[in-house]
Formats: C-alpha cells, sequence, structure tokens
C-alpha cells in the first residue's frame, strides 16, 4: 500500500486536481493507494526583511478595511460556505483517503510501505520550521528504513537566497533521507543538487499527468451563454486587473472573476461594469469556467497549467504572498513550454495564438519522463 502526501485538504482547485491527478495515475499503475488526510501545513513564519514587514504590514491594514465592508454579507458567507461543501464533495466523490487528522504521531501514518511526498509548496520555508515537517519531510520514518520515500515535484516555493540559505542545513537533513527526490522547480533542484550527495531532478506537476480528454469526461456542459474572459487571481495584482479590463473593452467578452479571497473584494466595485463574480465555485466549476472561456488572465500556476492543459489563450501575471515573490514556479513552466511571451504580458501588446501541436508534444514527453521515474520507485517496492 503506497500512501501520497499533499495538500488536497485544502480548498484551492490546484490542490485537489494535483491530488486526483496523482492518485490516478498511481491506479492506472496497479498499485494499491490512499491519500493521507493530514490536514495541516505550515504553521511558524519565515522571517521577513524589513521592506516585506512594511509590505505585510499594509496589507493586514487594507485587509482590516476590507473585513469592514464586507464581513456582514450574508450572502458572501452562504457562497463561501457552499464552495467548501463542493470542495468537501469532491474530496468523497474523487478521492481514496485515510481518515483526517491533524496530529504527527497518528498510527494512521504507519500503515504504509511506501510514501510519495507531492507535489505543490509542501516543502516550503514555513513547513520546513514547523512540526507539520515531520510528516511533508517524512520525518517519522527516519528509524524505518525499509519504507520507500519518494518527493514526487516537491517545491519550496522560492528561489530566494536570502531565505534559502539561511536553511541549507535544515533541507540537506531532511531531504538527504528520501530514497527518490524529484522537484517541480529547477531552481529547487539546483539548490538540493548543491547541498547533497542524493540527486534532485525536475518533473512536471502531476495534473500533467492527465490530458486535456480524462478532465473533460469530469465537468458538465458550458452553463454561461455568452463569451467571457475568465480571470482567476490568488493576490490582488493591479497589472493583471488593467489587463483583464482592456481585454474586456477590446473584445466585448465579460470577465468572470473568482472571489474567494478578502483581497480581491476590491474587484467587485472595479469589475463591475465588466462582468460578475464567482464566488461558490468548486474545483469542477473551475474547470468548466476554464475550458469554456476565450480567454484566462490569472496569476495562478494551477490557472496557468489548466490554461495549458485545456489549450486556451491565457495570459498570466507574477504573485506575491505577504511581500514575497512566489511566482517561480509559473516562471519555470512557461519556460519550460516556450510560453514565456504569456507572462506579464503589456497591455495592447499582441500576441500570435498559442501552437498547441508543439506544446502537446512537449507535455507528451515530460509526462513519460513522470510516469518512468514513478515506475523506477515502485519498482524497488515489489522487489521487496
Amino acid at each position: 500500500m503506497i500512501g501520497i502526501i499533499n495538500v488536497q485538504w485544502f480548498d484551492n482547485p490546484g490542490a485537489v486536481w494535483l491530488a486526483y491527478a496523482l492518485q490516478q495515475t498511481v491506479n492506472n499503475m496497479g498499485y494499491e493507494n490512499k491519500i493521507i488526510d493530514y490536514a495541516s501545513g505550515g504553521g511558524q513564519e519565515v522571517k521577513l526583511s524589513e521592506i516585506q514587514k512594511i509590505v505585510k504590514a499594509i496589507e493586514k491594514v487594507k485587509n482590516r478595511i476590507l473585513k469592514l465592508q464586507v464581513v456582514n454579507s450574508k450572502f458572501l458567507y452562504i457562497q463561501l460556505r457552499q464552495r467548501h461543501e463542493k470542495y468537501q464533495k469532491f474530496r468523497e466523490q474523487y478521492l481514496e483517503r485515510t481518515e483526517r487528522f491533524t496530529d504527527q504521531d497518528n498510527k494512521l501514518l504507519y500503515d504504509f510501505d511506501a510514501y510519495i511526498v507531492g507535489s505543490d509548496v509542501v516543502w516550503k520555508p514555513s513547513i520546513l520550521l514547523s512540526k507539520d515537517e515531520k510528516v511533508y519531510f517524512l520525518s517519522f520514518l527516519n528509524e524505518n528504513t525499509d519504507k520507500i520515500k519518494i518527493a514526487f515535484a516537491a517545491s519550496v516555493g522560492t528561489a530566494d537566497d536570502n531565505i534559502l540559505k539561511k536553511y541549507r542545513v535544515l533541507y540537506k537533513e531532511k531531504v538527504e533521507n528520501f530514497d527518490y527526490v524529484s522537484v517541480r522547480e529547477k531552481q529547487t533542484a539546483d539548490f538540493l543538487n548543491s547541498i547533497m550527495t542524493k540527486k534532485a531532478i525536475t518533473l512536471m506537476d502531476p495534473v500533467f499527468l492527465l490530458d486535456k480528454k480524462e478532465y473533460i469526461n469530469l465537468i458538465g456542459t458550458k452553463k454561461v451563454k455568452e463569451k467571457y474572459i475568465y480571470f482567476y487571481m490568488l493576490e490582488l495584482n493591479e497589472m493583471a486587473v488593467e489587463y483583464a479590463i482592456c481585454l474586456s473593452e477590446k473584445t466585448g467578452y465579460k470577465i468572470l472573476y473568482d472571489l474567494h479571497t478578502l483581497d480581491n473584494m476590491r474587484l467587485v466595485k472595479k469589475l463591475k461594469k465588466y462582468g460578475y463574480p464567482c464566488v461558490n465555485d468548486g474545483p469542477l466549476e473551475f474547470l468548466e469556467k476554464i475550458q469554456y472561456s476565450e480567454y484566462v488572465v490569472t496569476n495562478s500556476f494551477h490557472g496557468t497549467a489548466f490554461s495549458i492543459i485545456m489549450q486556451k489563450e491565457f495570459y498570466t501575471f507574477s504573485c506575491y504572498n505577504e511581500g514575497i515573490n512566489v511566482s517561480l514556479r509559473m516562471e519555470n513552466l512557461l519556460k519550460e513550454l516556450n510560453l514565456y511571451n504569456r507572462y506579464n504580458v503589456i497591455q495592447n501588446r499582441k500576441l500570435e495564438k498559442i501552437n498547441y501541436n508543439q506544446i502537446n508534444e512537449k507535455i507528451g514527453m515530460k509526462r513519460k519522463e513522470s510516469i518512468k521515474f514513478l515506475q523506477n520507485a515502485m519498482t524497488t517496492l515489489k522487489n521487496k
């Protein structure tokens, strides 16, 4: 039995879809597996620079003001509750999981012959420094060498040398314990290979393990009759907002924008005449919105990834989290697929339509690499 550890417990489309894609792939390889439903991750704050602290303080003030404006909105509360329920339903229907737990010594952790950790930012510094590292770095298995430990497209979420150099010793200690190491970003591989003897390779995010047809089979028919631009944003990016507005004015298409974070509440006023919000979308609706859109504007990695999988015209913008640039994963993906001209696009810049024939061929090759990596690790399991 194989145990899979990631952050599918978090109500985010990328978190649940990558868990689904990885589990389906392991199933297709003929291995019994379960997702270990450890629902915690990253409780300790990484030390920030003075500038980053100022940015974070400003954002807190802005969010307090926004909270005062929207906290009494019963409609918003109901919509967000419905969104959460859709995520729960998706997990129940599509993910094979253990019972949920939050303690690092739970007996459910020990029921497996092999473990796959990944993907997404399961190795970010805040997890490394927290009690959750015991699970995401498989530290609870240090004395149990019979278990196979696999890192699949794991990510540290940043390439900031000022942050990573502080934790070189810790990362070396934790990652060296894995039998097979693959990460999602080239910079992460370079960093790990500079500090440890075991070789780390780069693999694409698990959502690319499945193709467009396999995802389309899960989603419904088009529910929005008119043509539209899908705007999916995590942290507020004014450049992305202005680009979406410009694109709407140029095409005449409405903007359907995701609205599940407090930071994005300011979009309601700014985009009022251009479209309307999608508050209660679950994982399936997220995919539907991308599939049936004319354009996608996003600063999300998985918004970008699924735009590529669904072969859409898209525009990706940078993303910051509490003053830290977390765009590394998007930059890597776009460079790898020769789509970097879709990143932080200037208004009115003319771009040719994307040639997905070449891109799909490259993704197909990368998918084979990922499956081969898993097969090699699983062969070890068979031989034990």
